[in-house]
């Protein structure tokens, strides 16, 4: 009797942990916008229908790379990446690119926001620029805008570095970040 009792509680778990998971499959199906049709436990592919755009690791949102700066001497490109959530916080990855034929040394990127928002710069991957863009230096940082939505970003940048041991500043302003950053 006991045992036949263990047996109907293990069919009913079976039965409930069945229905648990078709009922989280469903939904996880119409937020993905596709087609429910499960009729027996199997193997779900949950980031099947999310874009391109969006990476595996964390689900950020990635957004177009901008070019933040550029003269005759110096790009900078910034890869936009946003924590669904979170839409005040955005992470930024730069990188330095070097258009003339001498290498950068002692290059330093600094760079300034208004008080509304708040930044943390990581350290650059280098300090040496490379001649011809054969190469680039990296670097991280990311931004806390408490007024997104109301306050677009804007950023100031400056860099320092030597050109044959000669000092040379270049500075901006990067103010093409897309729509939602």
């Amino acid at each position: 009797r006991k045992n036949l009792f263990l047996l109907h509680l293990k069919l009913v778990l079976l039965y409930l942990n069945l229905w648990i998971y078709s009922a989280v499959c469903h939904q996880v199906h119409l937020f993905l916008g596709t087609k429910s049709t499960i009729a027996a436990p199997q193997a779900v592919d949950l980031l099947d229908g999310l874009s391109p755009s969006t990476s595996v690791s964390g689900l950020e949102d990635t957004r177009p790379s901008i070019t933040a700066f550029q003269s005759a001497t110096l790009k900078i490109t910034f890869d936009i990446r946003k924590q669904p959530g979170k839409p005040q916080e955005t992470t930024i990855h730069a990188t330095f690119t070097n258009l003339t034929s001498s290498n950068y040394t002692d290059f330093i990127f600094q760079a300034a926001v208004p008080k509304f928002i708040q930044l943390r710069l990581d350290p650059a991957s280098g300090n040496i620029v490379p001649a011809n863009g054969k190469g680039s230096v990296t670097q991280g940082f990311s931004v806390t805008n408490n007024q997104h939505g109301q306050k677009p970003l804007a950023m100031r940048i400056r860099m320092s570095y030597k050109v044959n041991g000669e000092d040379r500043l270049e500075q901006g302003q990067v103010s093409n970040f897309p729509p939602g950053v």
